[in-house]
């Protein structure tokens, strides 16, 4: 108790008045319009749709490497042996109408 009345009475005392810390600062408007359009874009590019093509390498069960490839615009998703085999899917549209070749592949 006795400190309490010594701090609250050197507070009494200052010449000049503390002031706590705000937790919650104000922006100005500028501020809060460059925030906005920055959330804007980052969600419009996390919803945008992505028609690249997806190529990757992935092991089978049996260990063997596999060339993957997924195209969004057919949604068709692929596998092939060599990468050689993907190379010419890839370059031909129309084998991409073909189911590919599944030589040693797992089912």
């Amino acid at each position: 108790m006795r400190n309490e009345s010594l701090l609250t009475r050197q507070l009494a005392r200052s010449a000049t008045p503390v002031e706590m810390p705000s937790v919650i600062t104000p922006c100005s408007t500028s501020d809060q319009t460059s925030r906005l359009q920055s959330l804007w874009q980052w969600m419009s590019l996390w919803f945008q749709p992505n028609h690249e093509l997806r190529v990757w390498q992935e092991r089978d069960r049996r260990g063997n490497w596999l060339w993957c490839a997924y195209h969004p615009l057919t949604d068709q998703e692929v596998a092939f042996p060599t990468e050689e085999q993907l190379r010419q899917w890839i370059e031909n549209p129309i084998s991409r109408d073909r189911e590919p070749l599944h030589q040693g592949l797992d089912d």
